[in-house]
């Protein structure tokens, strides 16, 4: 069991798993920075199955009357701000954005009737203050004057600058999702026909449904319609709202004689300091509780000791407006515990601003770098595990060269081999290679990693995995065509017809007998053990097929001799006559799944939920996708095609090939009954060859000169990328924590 916060300042470490609640705080103020219209709620509260508890649990926020004094309405220009804010939002350059929200901030704690009290010179909010008076950024201070003409009868001028710069420096910004992005993901998905359509019209959205075709087996196409319904809403609401967050209250609160508004005095707030690079994030769940979760696995402080803090990054890295603001304050919260770089009553930056100093606009950050002479600031040494922890930050950047560079310092500098984080290092690598499209790479990474310390490699189940799938779907064997050429009687792949859909992007194709399929079924059901943990947004009942032997011994034969040739041929990829093959599908993962609708024979299973009737629209990350049908005794189903409108529902037996990286796709809703399915995922790749193996400088020359892979795929990372956040996104479940 974790321990408990102790006193007297005694550091007190739990282990934090990565996504759990570290501890909740409870802010002094909270207020929305967004606008919605009387007109706008009521749709909300007319929607079927709208829960404002379930879909908008921070709706009192929306009103600043309802906090705990009442203040008189806002003026109406504070909503043109709002929505000024919002259009900004759609413009990473807009410099104002960072100006409104705190001008807004300020409007609502003034209208409060709040006055702050200037703070003594030897404050810490002072001290951090005389820094940023270096910063040339003024760019409020004309919003900052006609704002005070709105509410000059509730705030004197001289009390509205002290409040207006005391906001900025406290004010911490949290992100919340729209309403009706919660109703998409929670609810629409599981209406009925007439509830979809009354959704519809309620938002108004007639006209997005005129568009395309359905192909659908079931005589009621509630599933399809509430699936673009749903998918309709994410793309419009995918922008999450911000809110502002006060720690502490902005006037003096005399304690033993002093007073002070910092972070670290804030009541239940003690320890929590700012950074760019952070352990944890701030998530509101009410207006009146938010909650620390941590980002990654890790030993982290909840002593509330100011030597020992949790760092959360109270402004966004947006790469726009706000980042800037957020750079700035690594200078402004005192770290006295290492004086490495700075001395110990000087603030000092934090890790990624003191590694990304190029980037950084923090100005301790910047006099460094002006005042070396070899150009070269001294805040770039940092320890292995603070390379781990860059490593991570730049993968999920895309910053791959960055990432690479990273993982690899941190390996030359941590040289114990059966050291747990030097094979999450190694994993790390293989996945960032993987990342990029490099299947092959990826593996060959892992299994030169395998090879050389393979007694600890036992004990990660990252790369043990990869093991176990190279083994089972033979990676390092010659390909089919390869086996083809070798051969003295070569084995004639069959012929088959198959459908071409959305520009020859996708196709149906009947490859299996019923017979076949049902054996499939008994075999998977008969011996497989479920899983639920696939899938980000919805936990599909899955079986690896790797873990099966019998559907093992079926599927590779299949796939290699059967499936993979023929999309060779569906989507243009055999050499051309007299040409070697350089390129081969390998299967990356493959599941047997299954979708129970609600009136489905298991539906009383605790164990398997009968929410998981359907899959949200998603990429995958693959480069090609495969859906075997095998049953046809449910009602509803198949799979849809968001960007066509369009279900396809294969018969027992067909085999649905497409891009699964470009084409956004989900598994539409079962109604009645349980439909089951070969759910494949593949990497085309260039073929192994043990005596020819691509060297480093060949595969730099490959990409687009900076290290960063290019190509038709990586088109859609930052569709991708934005789909995680979302948590619409399909992954295979790379944990960098």
């Amino acid at each position: 069991m974790a321990d408990q916060p102790k006193s007297n300042n005694v550091i007190v470490k739990r282990k934090g798993k990565k996504g759990e609640v570290i501890k909740s705080v409870i802010p002094w103020k909270c207020f929305p920075l967004f606008f919605t219209s009387p007109e706008e709620d009521q749709i909300l509260q007319n929607l079927p199955l709208f829960d404002t508890n379930k879909h908008n649990p921070l709706k009192a926020t929306t009103d600043v009357r309802q906090q705990s004094i009442i203040p008189p309405p806002p003026p109406p220009q504070v909503e043109k701000l709002l929505k000024r804010a919002s259009a900004a939002r759609q413009n990473t350059g807009y410099s104002n954005l960072w100006s409104i929200y705190t001008i807004v901030t300020a409007i609502y704690i003034a209208l409060l009737g709040i006055k702050p009290t200037e703070q003594p010179e030897s404050s810490t909010v002072n001290h951090n203050n005389n820094i940023n008076k270096n910063d040339d950024e003024d760019d409020d201070q004309e919003l900052s004057c006609e704002a005070w003409t709105w509410i000059q009868d509730h705030i004197s001028w001289t009390d509205w600058k002290l409040l207006h710069r005391q906001v900025k420096e406290q004010l911490i910004l949290v992100s919340a999702p729209h309403p009706l992005l919660t109703y998409a993901t929670q609810t629409v998905p599981f209406l009925t026909r007439d509830q979809v359509t009354q959704a519809v019209h309620l938002l108004k959205l007639q006209s997005k449904f005129h568009s395309g075709s359905i192909s659908s087996k079931s005589s009621s196409s509630s599933g399809t319609m509430a699936m673009r319904l749903s998918q309709i809403l994410k793309d419009a609401h995918g922008t999450r709202n911000f809110f502002a967050i006060l720690l502490a209250p902005i006037y003096n609160t005399p304690t033993n004689g002093s007073s002070s508004t910092t972070i670290h005095n804030a009541n239940n707030w003690t320890g929590i300091r700012h950074s760019c690079l952070p352990e944890a994030t701030l998530e509101l769940e009410s207006p009146t509780k938010a909650n620390l979760v941590a980002l990654y696995d890790h030993d982290l402080d909840v002593s509330g000791d100011l030597n020992n803090s949790i760092t959360i990054s109270t402004v966004p890295l947006d790469h726009g407006p706000m980042e800037r603001e957020a750079r700035r304050r690594c200078c402004r919260l005192p770290d006295i515990d290492d004086s490495l770089f700075w001395d110990s009553h000087t603030p000092r930056p934090c890790l990624l601003c003191r590694h990304d100093t190029k980037q950084s606009t923090c100005p301790l950050v910047m006099s460094s770098r002006q005042s070396t002479n070899t150009g070269k600031d001294p805040t770039c040494s940092i320890t292995w595990k603070e390379s781990v922890r860059l490593g991570h930050y730049y993968f999920q950047e895309e910053r791959y060269s960055d990432a690479k560079a990273c993982y690899q310092a941190a390996l030359a500098t941590n040289t114990s081999d059966n050291d747990d984080m030097q094979n999450d290092i190694r994993h790390a690598l293989g996945a960032l290679q993987l990342a990029q499209g490099k299947f092959l790479d990826a593996q060959l990474s892992w299994k030169n990693a395998a090879a050389k310390v393979d007694t600890s490699i036992d004990a990660h189940g990252g790369i043990q995995l990869q093991l176990q799938k190279q083994q089972a779907y033979r990676y390092f064997s010659p390909s089919p065509q390869q086996q083809q050429q070798s051969s003295l009687a070569k084995k004639k792949t069959q012929a088959y017809n198959y459908h071409s859909h959305f520009d020859d992007q996708c196709f149906v194709t009947p490859m299996l007998k019923a017979t076949t399929c049902q054996e499939l079924i008994d075999i998977a059901t008969r011996n497989g053990q479920w899983t639920t943990g696939r899938h980000y947004a919805v936990p599909t009942n899955d079986i690896p097929v790797h873990k099966i032997q019998g559907l093992l011994d079926w599927f590779v034969p299949w796939m290699e001799e059967q499936c993979a040739p023929l999309m060779m041929k569906q989507f243009r990829l055999l050499p051309k006559k007299g040409k070697e093959q350089r390129q081969r599908f390998y299967v990356h993962d493959a599941f047997f799944v299954r979708y129970q609708g609600k009136s489905s024979s298991s539906a009383d299973d605790s164990s398997h939920p009968i929410t998981n009737n359907h899959l949200p629209c998603h990429l995958d990350e693959c480069t090609h996708s495969a859906v075997i049908c095998l049953n046809d005794d449910f009602e509803g189903g198949g799979t849809y095609f968001h960007d066509y409108d369009t279900v396809l529902s294969p018969s027992v037996g067909e085999v649905v090939t497409f891009k699964g990286d470009s084409l956004r796709h989900g598994g539409d809703a079962v109604v009645k009954g349980t439909r089951y399915i070969l759910a494949v995922f593949l990497y085309l790749d260039r073929t192994y060859d043990p005596g020819n193996e691509v060297t480093p400088a060949a595969a730099a020359a490959k990409s687009n000169g900076s290290g960063e892979p290019s190509g038709p795929k990586h088109q859609v990372q930052a569709v991708f990328r934005e789909a995680k956040k979302q948590k619409t996104g399909f992954s295979f479940g790379f944990d960098m924590g």
